[in-house]
């Protein structure tokens, strides 16, 4: 089993992402901290507790996160190439992929929930010199919300698309080519071939073991023997 490539994709989006929205509501919640108002405006209290339940539980998932990526670049190392090949190495490392894109989302999520629930109490303190915190709290809630939508879009439309694999493709194209060759030129069914054809096809074409050999494959190759 190699590396999920698609998931690993997955996930450097969501934690690029991620880092940014911890970011924004960090910061937002610093700013909260130096408003004045604070102090006497319980809208702004709670705003101030949300962010930093917020910037709280994001980091924590970053670092969380930090120690997986870790632990796969361990992995890569200690495996060999025949180990991923022959699903050793892949199994284990696709194990943290997953449960590291599982963690992101979830942790992304809660952030963005946190964040819509700061910049709400923030509008409803009314105060007007808000020190850019309910921008910040927007910011980070945007960027968590629509990431994480849009992975698991893409993650669903990954389990439903199952494109054709090549083998089935290769099979389809050799049938229709066989359906082809049969129009053109049929051959015998394999019943109607005698049991003395290699004498008749050393009569017809002479007793050239090249001839006789390039028989041998073809009927091989079209009859299965």
């Amino acid at each position: 089993m190699g590396l999920n490539v698609f998931n690993i994709f997955l996930l450097g989006l969501t934690f690029t992402s991620f880092a940014i929205a911890a970011g924004f509501c960090t910061d937002s919640s610093r700013r909260i901290g130096n408003l004045p108002e604070k102090e006497t405006n319980k809208d702004l209290q709670n705003a101030h507790k949300w962010s930093i339940w917020a910037s709280v539980v994001s980091w924590i998932t970053v670092a969380m996160l930090l120690i997986a990526l870790g632990i796969f670049i361990y992995l890569s190392v200690i495996f060999s190439e025949e180990e991923y090949a022959t699903g050793t190495g892949g199994g284990f490392s696709n194990m943290f992929i997953n449960g590291a894109l599982f963690l992101s989302l979830a942790g992304i999520i809660t952030t963005g929930i946190f964040s819509i629930l700061t910049a709400n109490d923030i509008k409803k303190s009314e105060v007007k010199d808000n020190n850019n915190s309910y921008r910040n709290a927007i910011i980070a809630a945007v960027i968590s919300v629509i990431t994480f939508v849009a992975v698991i879009i893409i993650f669903i439309i990954k389990l439903v698309y199952k494109p054709t694999p090549k083998e089935v493709k290769l099979d389809a194209q050799i049938s229709n080519l066989e359906d082809d060759i049969q129009e053109t030129n049929p051959f015998p069914k394999q019943e109607e071939i005698p049991e003395d054809w290699e004498k008749t096809a050393a009569d017809k074409w002479g007793n050239s073991s090249e001839k006789a050999s390039l028989r041998d494959m073809l009927k091989g190759i079209i009859y299965g023997e």
